[in-house]
């Protein structure tokens, strides 16, 4: 029948594939076959034949052709092998990469032919970012250098009609990382390329007036009793107290000698840490230092009380005088790190904003009718809140009693479920971090557990190697991985002073506890003077000092043997002289903070001193103190900056930095003319100029108070350091306070809010009208700016005086008189402090 010999047939994908056999007679009938089934014709495979010759032909042969074939003829069957190989013997692989790495597809193809890229169906070409080549004509190569966000997607290469395929999964780049540095950025990328792992955090923190509760509900969240529960002394961190299963939400609790919650995999469990604020007001200027944006916070409010009960609080220097003030409050200091109201801070198609807050109203067990107690307290609370952007970090009102739940007690279950989904809605859930860090961080854990909470650096970086940190720069990667983790709040670290390492920030609080903390907390110091210097004068002497540290267990020079594991078998001697060095350590962090500060009063000052710890003073009896109010010295206007709302600790900074920049001025008794909420400053050698800085609710006021002829003279690079100082703690804390500047007149009181003026509407008024001042005389608008703003030369008449002390303030550039719009720009700055002294009179000339 075949007059045809059947070689096994080999063909590449894509390529033409043809079959072929002859038989003896053009009458005889050929069927083809594969495996059991006959061949039929198709649009991709054609069967002809011609005299003796019979062909089949596939014309973008795939690699399912291969196989065995049947040709019979009659009664007789011959079999073919057909062999198709794959066009590519190296396919596409997908990439999960971190934002701002480099990205590379390759493939390699049996016989050279072009290809071409797609990403997502559309053609790439090659670009700036993008570079598309092949090597040795069979090897094709996609290359991004830098890869974003946008790179995400489906990746193809088309070679003869043969696709290759690969997904790019583009891992983003935390949020704290891209705030640090460039050099940090890359050492964290260059670890990326390692691998990375998904790392989950829930930070959970808890606020509100003191005594309503915030402990008990603490203790229910992590099934533990209520028995013994005092008032909380500052900020009670528990973290990693649990796990949370992310599939059954499942809060995995341990107790005693139960295995180690570091145990579980961080792709399945999330780490659950708990910070209880205290409420007394002497612990808001540590406050500050432990909120973050990522978070969630419970608002704790007692609802058996009264809405509108007075609760006689100072607070600061203003009076709370009802719960929804301290309502207010909180949302206020939350709202402050929402940096817009747009982006990653909205909650998609919500129009709501993080972080989010969950009020839980507690003592339902108090009230007579509880839902009648509901309603009017949201009711209540919505005429509180009204329009204000703050109400959109509200998710829910939640009503339970701590000492009473109910016998399954599903409110506090049901609390732990919403505490999950929220957290699920915080940016940056699930950061990404290099697998090497993530072991690192295990290795902390490891020494937290054993109640280990300060190391050495040197440890630190033996931890690192073990961990697989770079030995040629083990030093440079250790330094961004804890300030990544400094940042974020697992640990307390600072690149100046990095000699010992907080790893567990509850070791920080209970420090910070024994220095900031109402009296009710401090009566075992009742018999001590240098207690109520503190109080009157800030003034934190070197006995107190040692005697509140005597508080902390590893700084109390007893308690040696409760050390670390690196110093726990030296000899007592050398023990104690590293004692010595923690203690000036955390007086080194102390100072970071701003809780403490050493004043620039005179040369190598060793005296540190505590404003957020005074008492308040009358601020007529500090002008009474330095007879202001006499012929003998005149004021300037007021220069201050209004707030939507001011954190008390965000003026504990400025203060500080003003102390760490000016000499204080020295009072009868020699004591530092420092107050609660105000400093007055030197500012020359004659101590004829002096500065006064003053907080006010939500507002901070300068003036100058000038003992000698001070007429001309501008102060506005003061003006421009304090705005300087506000924006650079605003991008330091990460926070959004916005401001406006505003004049007030000489003689007035800086915390009046009914006569200032506002600079964004000087521009619209006259410069010799008139200002009406209940308090004084009227004022025109010239007198109150001169002193803070310079004048414009191009704005003088002709012929008009002018004394040599007032050029000091002349530019003939454009001034900021006549761009008040400019007043809350980033300035860089040098301090210069007017100190002229000669007159000499000229005539302004026309121009």
């Amino acid at each position: 029948m075949f007059t045809s010999e059947f070689e096994p047939v080999y063909c590449i994908e894509g390529g033409t594939l043809q079959l072929k056999c002859t038989v003896y007679s053009e009458t005889i009938n050929v069927h083809w076959f594969k495996g059991d089934i006959e061949i039929k014709e198709t649009e991709n495979m054609h069967i002809i034949w011609a005299d003796k010759t019979h062909l089949i032909t596939f014309k973008h042969a795939k690699v399912s052709d291969s196989g065995q074939y049947w040709i019979v003829a009659g009664k007789v069957q011959k079999q073919l092998e057909v062999t198709v190989q794959a066009l590519f013997k190296r396919q596409l692989k997908n990439i999960t990469i971190m934002e701002g790495l480099e990205a590379c597809f390759e493939c390699e193809v049996e016989k050279p032919y072009p290809g071409v890229w797609y990403k997502d169906g559309k053609e790439l070409k090659s670009s700036s970012n993008i570079k598309i080549d092949t090597i040795q004509e069979s090897v094709h190569k996609l290359t991004i250098f830098q890869t974003t966000l946008d790179h995400k997607g489906k990746y193809e290469i088309k070679i003869n009609d043969i696709l290759s395929g690969a997904d790019l999964d583009i891992k983003e780049i935390p949020d704290a990382i891209k705030q640090m540095s460039e050099h940090d950025r890359s050492i964290f990328l260059e670890a990326a390329k390692n691998g990375t792992a998904a790392r989950y955090n829930i930070r959970i923190i808890l606020v509100g007036k003191q005594r309503v509760g915030k402990t008990c509900l603490l203790r229910r969240l992590m099934n533990e009793g209520i028995e013994g529960v005092e008032s909380t002394d500052g900020i009670n961190i528990e973290v990693k107290k649990c796990k949370i299963n992310l599939q059954t939400k499942e809060w995995i609790f341990t107790k005693g000698n139960e295995s180690p919650l570091s145990e579980y995999p961080n792709d399945q469990y999330a780490d659950c840490g708990f910070w209880n604020f205290a409420g007394q007001k002497e612990f808001y200027a540590t406050h500050q230092t432990f909120l973050s944006r990522n978070a969630i916070y419970l608002l704790v409010v007692d609802v058996s009380e009264d809405f509108e009960m007075n609760t006689f609080e100072n607070m600061i220097e203003n009076q709370y005088d009802r719960i929804g003030e301290y309502i207010n409050f909180w949302l206020d200091n939350i709202h402050c790190y929402t940096v817009n109201d747009t982006d990653e801070f909205m909650i998609p198609e919500s129009n709501l904003l993080n972080p989010p807050v969950i009020m839980i109203g507690t003592s339902m067990d108090k009230v007579k009718d509880r839902e009648k107690t509901k309603d009017s307290f949201a009711t209540y609370i919505n005429k509180l809140l009204r329009e204000h952007p703050k109400r959109k970090h509200l998710r829910k009102l939640c009503f339970l009693s701590n000492t009473k739940p109910s016998k399954d007690k599903n409110e506090f279950q049901t609390l732990r479920n919403d505490i999950f989904d929220r957290a699920k809605e915080i940016p940056k859930w699930g950061d990404n971090l290099p697998t090497r860090w993530i072991l690192l961080e295990k290795e902390i854990d490891r020494f937290i557990h054993i109640e280990e909470f300060v190391i050495s650096y040197d440890m630190a970086k033996i931890l690192a190697s073990k961990c697989s940190f770079s030995l040629k720069e083990v030093t440079l990667e250790l330094d961004s991985f804890l300030k990544y983790e400094h940042d974020i709040g697992n640990l307390i670290f600072f690149e100046d002073i990095k000699s010992y390492i907080i790893l567990e920030p509850k070791w920080l609080v209970d420090v910070f506890k024994c220095f900031v903390s109402p009296f009710q907390f401090q009566s075992q110091y009742i018999n001590m003077p240098e207690w109520s210097s503190l109080q009157s004068t800030g003034h934190l002497s070197k006995i107190l000092i040692k005697k509140l540290f005597s508080k902390v267990q590893v700084l109390n020079e007893t308690e040696h043997e409760a050390f670390v594991v690196e110093e726990m078998n030296e000899k007592k001697k050398f023990a104690l002289q590293i004692m010595k060095k923690k203690k000036a350590f955390v007086l080194q962090i102390m100072e970071k903070f701003d809780i403490i500060v050493k004043p620039i009063k005179i040369e190598k000052n060793e005296e540190y001193y505590m404003p957020c710890m005074m008492e308040a003073s009358g601020f007529n009896q500090i002008l009474d103190t330095f007879k202001v109010r006499n012929n003998k010295c005149s004021r300037t206007s007021w220069f201050g900056l209004q707030f939507n709302f001011l954190p008390p600790a965000f003026f504990n900074h400025i203060l500080v930095t003003f102390i760490k920049e000016y000499s204080l001025c020295i009072v009868e008794g020699g004591r530092l003319a420092l107050y609660r909420g105000i400093g007055v400053f030197d500012f020359e050698d004659s101590k004829c100029l002096k500065l006064v800085i003053c907080l006010s609710e939500n507002s901070v006021a300068m003036q100058v108070w000038q003992f000698k002829n001070g007429e001309g003279i501008c102060y506005h690079e003061n003006r421009k350091y304090l705005t300087h100082i506000v924006s650079f703690l605003q991008q330091k804390y990460r926070i959004n306070i916005p401001f406006r500047c505003f004049l007030k007149c000489p003689d007035g009181t800086h915390h009046e809010i009914a006569e200032r003026i506002y600079l964004n509407i000087l521009n619209d008024v006259s410069k010799t009208a008139l200002t009406y001042c209940h308090e004084h005389k009227n004022h025109t608008l010239d007198e109150l700016r001169r002193y803070w703003f310079k004048v414009c030369i191009k704005s003088l008449g002709k012929g008009q005086i002018v004394t040599r002390e007032q050029q000091s303030g002349f530019t003939d550039r454009t001034c900021d008189t006549c761009c008040l719009c400019k007043a809350s720009k980033h300035w860089s700055f040098k301090l210069l402090v007017p100190h002229l002294t000669v007159e000499f009179k000229f005539l302004v000339s026309g121009f």
